[in-house]
């Protein structure tokens, strides 16, 4: 698929069937490249009726996506360079009246309690507070239709006092339809102990994704700030024999860049049936513009970018290498070379 074929032909599913649950408001997307909320958390009820939805859903229909960021994108940048992505169905296929019963998948983003303090994300550990009324506002609204949970992007689901109490008192009764769950962690409180308290989920947890962003230990303490390389490579020999898929994912910046291919020959050897996503950092308020522009070692301006493509070269592609919003890049620049 081409840039024009995807935008006219295509229709992204994520506005017709996804919500992204954070702290005040909720997104039909990831607000990194789709800013526009489509309405707020104490006003659950009327979200998939609302007229931000309405607006984003014609946008995707009219072939525009003026909603969206399609550089940061991942989901466009993978259609658009590769022969197919799992979001998008052919606009001939689209029954808009399919999609009027609720959210299928739903984020649970909400919750930013983390043991880590990593740069890019925020400036110190945060821990909230137990907070069922939110999980029992989700299912009474959305527990009927969603078939797909994931958690969490905003924080580690492992440090939530809300999000463990989910995992591990899961109420099946309030999720009938719910078929699969996907989690992102950091990794270093999934610990066997840990896994053998969610015995509830074990069969529906069919994907496991681990933000590392790094390959050595000096690398890690830098972006990981707080973390501790040692238990995360204890923990991840468990984790790697787990029954599910696993996804190991790496934001590309000024300080980690050159670890690409080292990172990829690690998790090869961890875990050999897992799969890798490399993808650009997102800045998500932590850094001036001044400072990003630093961060932001993929833009073309960048003094090291030349640099970048050659490190980029390494991994692009890869076998284990999945969707990445970087392959605006390996097109222009490394494709023909790399064939």
């Amino acid at each position: 698929m081409n840039e024009n074929n995807v935008l006219k032909n295509y229709v992204c599913l994520n506005p017709f069937n996804h919500l992204e649950i954070f702290e005040k408001d909720v997104y039909c997307c990831c607000p990194g490249w789709l800013k526009l909320p489509v309405g707020d958390i104490d006003n659950l009820d009327d979200i998939w009726s609302g007229e931000n939805l309405k607006k984003i859903q014609d946008s995707v229909l009219d072939g525009s996506y003026s909603y969206c960021d399609k550089d940061l994108c991942p989901h466009l940048s993978e259609a658009f360079y590769s022969n197919s992505s799992r979001y998008f169905t052919k606009k001939t296929d689209f029954i808009r009246e399919d999609y009027n019963h609720g959210p299928k998948i739903i984020n649970l983003s909400f919750d930013r309690s983390c043991n880590l303090s990593c740069p890019s994300c925020r400036k110190h550990v945060e821990s909230q507070e137990l907070n069922n009324n939110i999980m029992n506002d989700i299912s009474d609204n959305f527990g009927n239709s969603v078939e797909i949970i994931m958690m969490s992007g905003a924080g580690d689901l492992f440090a939530s006092k809300t999000h463990r109490k989910f995992l591990i008192d899961f109420d099946k009764e309030k999720y009938k339809k719910l078929a699969s769950i996907h989690i992102q962690t950091n990794g270093l409180l999934l610990t066997k102990e840990m896994w053998d308290k969610i015995n509830k989920l074990h069969n529906v947890i069919e994907s496991i994704t681990i933000s590392i962003d790094a390959s050595t230990k000096e690398t890690y303490k830098i972006i990981r700030r707080g973390g501790n390389w040692d238990t995360l490579m204890e923990n991840l020999k468990f984790i790697s024999k787990l029954n599910c898929f696993l996804y190991f994912s790496f934001i590309v910046q000024d300080t980690n860049y050159k670890e690409m291919e080292s990172f990829y020959n690690l998790i090869s050897n961890l875990a050999p049936s897992a799969k890798i996503i490399f993808n650009k950092i997102t800045n998500w308020g932590t850094y001036s513009d001044q400072e990003f522009k630093i961060k932001e070692i993929y833009n073309e301006s960048h003094p090291e970018f030349n640099l970048f493509l050659n490190e980029l070269s390494k991994v692009a592609l890869k076998d284990k290498v999945l969707k990445t919003n970087m392959n605006d890049i390996i097109e222009k620049y490394l494709k023909k070379n790399l064939i």
